[in-house]
């Protein structure tokens, strides 16, 4: 190496590190501004603030308790309950009550029911409600001094009206403060309803009847015109007798008529008939009946009525289902019935269709065989009514024509008085209202505040507004708590964590930092320190580096103590360590080893003494120290002069490792001047004390000199403020107890005899 004699700034190439070319300006890097929110461990902040929680949870209980007494004091709402049900609207009276298209049925009443909810609530029925005395005498209708429309809006606000999903009911309530009103005023609403839609359902059969009655005035007029034309014809062409069957000709006429039509394709007709039956009664042996014979049977009217009850009881199975579920006992039941129905129609078609196949068997025979006699006598008889049959064809074609009529006229006179007599029918069943009250208005019930809900929503709002403090209290604190806020800063390496040293499970309880290596070398500080101590040897090593510099932001940081005990640990492994206290301003290494200040290095700077009397030697733990000297005219100044050059370059030819203590960076100017010197820097941040901005400020401030900064330490970290630490701690303790004591005293041995360094 090269040392120089000249005073002021020494250039950074001149003096080389051992082991490695020079390290050019700012090699440590940048650090940039410090984040303005920290990013939060979730957990952590959990187990830190616990007991705040805790206690916050039991005042929003006693909170909620209390609101919610109030309320019940001041604001207490009740509510009372009734519920209407809607049917579907009956056209045909004959049918079975649930009979018709299931699909088409449900989506008719679902929208009657959206009907019923809107028009129940129209200002008519609030009008006719709040005429009722029973109304005007209750005290929620008295608060409104009369005024029918703050109260038909009250009404209207306070009243609720909603079809249930899935049922064919609505739901009404009345909620208000006035508890024996509330029943009374849903009574006399669903009192006005029921009259609105009785009195509109009576209108509505009214008007129909009406309609129906005068259809049925004209089919009878128009029935007794045509009858009097028929009869005023028949005289007319004296063919009075014809109808009244008076006269032999008109008689036989007629029968020749019809049967000369007939006769014949009736014979075909029923020999055909006959010879196909006795087909199908081979092919379908066994009484198993043709396709033609089961469609006859199935239309019988005790079959269809069996198939149309099996249907309707499906229909309602499938609704039941829906509701209840397979294994509902009524759901069971009805599968049983529908089964009994069901064997009973098969037994009933199978006794039909024997019936059936005989009887028709019987009569195609007989038929077949009167056709046959029939046609053989009627031929005769058929050359003599000839001339009869042309004279009538014309006549008997009008006089069908005219019975046409007069049928039509006739089916109009039955289907309207059909349809009277339906409408009748319908009117009494009382399944016709399509809208009726299940349930009248329950007893009130409180309604508002509930225990249940208020004293929870409190207790959440007051642990979540707690909880929102301490999370925006978490994003905006600055401090370096954990080891995770110093990796939060660019280009900012953690060296290692230090804990604090009254959190010692191994028995450092004084919480003292100062010798904890030495006094406790099994303790869990000093197994923290060997940590640091393998992260920082690394690096130096690596490089190629001889000096290196302990520093901080500020004062208490524990930079005089960390660097004892890291001296310490790295001569108990063996190296080469001086200790040289470059802290003037307030020197702490002599007190921590127990060496006298005097004389130091301000001594061998100012030529007062020699490097060799400076320094002292230590037998336990082996390691020279170089106090500061007598501080009272030492200034800045000596750091940037050659005799501290000079005395940089011996110690590094003599030493492995050379460790400074400086002073607090942001406070004095002594460690900017000492960073042109030395090759490595450390940077000690206390937890909990020192802000992330520091660590940015002090990486600005070494940014471009010629020591590089290694990294950060993490001092005095507590076990509450990380949130994790403390098992930690205590899993290396209970480690640390199961080694064997004769390791520790071969432990003990070995550094006692660690080499020494000879001046």
């Amino acid at each position: 190496m090269t040392l120089s004699t000249n005073s002021g700034y020494f250039p950074e190439t001149v003096r080389l590190p051992a082991g490695g070319p020079p390290m050019p300006p700012g090699i440590g890097g940048a650090v940039g501004g410090a984040r303005r929110f920290n990013t939060l461990d979730p957990l952590r902040v959990f187990r830190q603030n616990l007991r705040l929680l805790l206690f916050s949870g039991v005042v929003g209980v006693v909170l909620g308790v209390g609101i919610w007494f109030l309320l019940k004091q001041t604001y207490s709402l009740y509510r009372s309950e009734a519920m209407l049900t809607v049917n579907a609207r009956i056209t045909n009276p004959l049918l079975l009550p649930g009979a018709g298209s299931g699909q088409q049925r449900m989506e008719y009443v679902e929208a009657q029911m959206m009907s019923v909810a809107e028009r129940i609530k129209w200002q008519d029925v609030a009008d006719q409600t709040l005429r009722r005395p029973a109304v005007r005498d209750t005290a929620w209708f008295r608060k409104f001094d009369d005024n029918l429309y703050k109260a038909r809006e009250a009404l209207y606000n306070n009243l609720t009206a909603r079809p249930i999903r899935g049922s064919t009911q609505v739901y009404l309530a009345m909620t208000g403060l006035e508890e024996k009103d509330m029943p009374v005023i849903l009574d006399a609403v669903l009192g006005v309803y029921e009259n609105m839609i009785k009195s509109e359902a009576n209108t509505e059969g009214v008007s129909f009847r009406t309609m129906i009655s005068q259809e049925l005035t004209e089919a009878d007029r128009e029935l007794r015109r045509l009858t009097e034309q028929i009869e005023a014809f028949l005289s007319e062409h004296n063919l009075t007798d014809l109808e009244g069957k008076n006269t032999q000709a008109a008689i036989e006429f007629q029968q020749l008529v019809q049967q000369s039509s007939q006769l014949l394709m009736a014979f075909e007709a029923t020999r055909a008939s006959y010879e196909g039956m006795l087909q199908t009664m081979q092919t379908y042996a066994g009484g198993a009946g043709s396709p033609e014979e089961l469609w006859q049977i199935e239309s019988m009217p005790q079959i269809a009525q069996r198939n149309e009850q099996i249907r309707a009881m499906r229909e309602r199975r499938e609704v039941m289902l829906e509701r209840f579920g397979e294994r509902h006992r009524q759901v069971q039941q009805l599968d049983a019935y529908m089964a009994a129905i069901e064997q009973e129609r098969d037994i009933e078609i199978d006794r039909l269709l024997r019936e059936q196949q005989e009887v028709k068997l019987q009569q195609a025979r007989k038929a077949m065989m009167q056709y046959q006699a029939q046609f053989e006598a009627m031929q005769p008889k058929l050359e003599e009514v000839t001339a009869q049959l042309q004279d009538m064809s014309s006549k008997l074609q009008r006089y069908a024509l005219m019975e046409k009529e007069l049928d039509r006229a006739t089916t109009r006179r039955d289907s309207a008085d059909d349809r009277l007599r339906y409408q009748r029918m319908l009117e009494q069943r009382p399944d016709a209202v399509e809208v009726r009250v299940v349930s009248r208005a329950t007893n009130p019930e409180l309604y508002f505040p509930k225990p249940l809900i208020v004293i929870p929503a409190v207790t959440f709002l007051t642990l979540l507004g707690v909880a929102g403090v301490v999370m925006l209290r978490e994003l905006i604190d600055q401090r370096v708590r954990t080891p995770m806020d110093v990796s939060m800063l660019p280009d900012c390496e953690l060296l290692g964590v230090l804990p604090d040293a009254g959190e010692d499970p191994s028995g450092n309880g004084d919480g003292k930092l100062e010798g904890v290596v030495q006094a406790y070398p099994t303790g869990l500080m000093a197994e923290s320190f060997r940590q640091v101590r393998g992260a920082l040897l690394t690096r130096i090593d690596r490089r190629g580096y001889k000096t290196l510099m302990l520093v901080g932001a500020q004062a208490e940081a524990g930079v005089s103590s960390v660097l004892s005990n890291l001296a310490v640990s790295m001569a108990t492994s063996g190296r080469r360590v001086l200790v040289m206290d470059l802290n003037f301003r307030r020197p702490a290494q002599h007190r921590m080893f127990g060496v006298p200040s005097q004389p130091g290095l301000i001594e061998v700077l100012s030529g007062a003494a020699e490097l060799e009397e400076a320094i002292i030697r230590l037998e336990d733990p082996v390691l020279d120290v170089l106090p500061v000297g007598d501080t009272k005219h030492a200034t800045s100044e000596l750091f940037d002069s050659a005799s501290f050059r000079a005395v940089l370059s011996r110690v590094e030819g003599q030493y492995d490792i050379v460790l400074l203590d400086a002073p607090p960076a942001l406070v004095t100017s002594d460690s900017a001047h000492l960073a042109r010197e030395v090759d490595a820097i450390a940077l000690v941040v206390r937890a909990m004390r020192e802000k992330r901005g520091m660590i940015s400020r002090m990486f600005s401030q070494f940014e471009g000199l010629r020591a590089e900064v290694l990294g950060v330490i993490v001092n005095g970290v507590r076990s509450s403020a990380g949130g994790y630490f403390r098992k930690s701690y205590e899993q290396f303790y209970r480690y640390r107890q199961a080694e064997a004591r004769p390791n520790n005293r071969r432990r003990v041995a070995s550094k006692e005899t660690a080499p020494t360094t000879k001046n």
